[in-house]
């Protein structure tokens, strides 16, 4: 058994996540493209698709607000 997260094992929700800007921008990005999709399919289905959108946008949001960037001290 070894004592070190598995990078190929991760989950969104893990205090571990890692990310960079570009795939916070990348989450953005399929976000936009699943509330495209909500504007032509039937309700139900796009009410998941807008509630999946807003998971990656607060995703992203929370990089922005809690990434380290060089210059820039923790806490």
């Amino acid at each position: 058994m070894k004592d070190t997260p598995s990078l190929d094992r991760c989950v969104p929700g893990c205090g571990n996540t890692a990310r960079t800007d570009a795939q916070a921008a990348q989450l953005r990005e399929r976000a936009d493209a699943l509330e495209t999709q909500a504007r032509h399919v039937p309700q139900p289905v796009g009410d998941r698709l807008r509630a999946a959108a807003a998971k990656l946008r607060e995703q992203a949001g929370n990089h922005h607000r809690t990434r380290i960037t060089p210059g820039r001290a923790e806490g």
